[in-house]
């Protein structure tokens, strides 16, 4: 996590496994939060699409 004035950004590595199929993922991203007055006024999450696309056509492959 990093904090900065009324800035936060906080990493995060989300994995598991899709019942549907039993493919594994993994993916990277981070949780981008602004504050103002004490209270949430933007958040947004950025995550690697990439590796999740990947994983979602295993996973399409997986279930063929």
């Amino acid at each position: 996590m990093i904090a900065q004035g009324d800035m936060v950004a906080v990493f995060y590595r989300d994995s598991g496994r899709i019942m549907e199929s039993g493919a594994d993922y993994d993916v990277v991203g981070v949780h981008r939060i602004e504050f103002q007055d004490g209270k949430i006024v933007r958040f947004e999450n950025l995550f690697d699409t990439a590796s999740l696309e990947r994983s979602l056509k295993r996973s399409k492959a997986h279930a063929l």
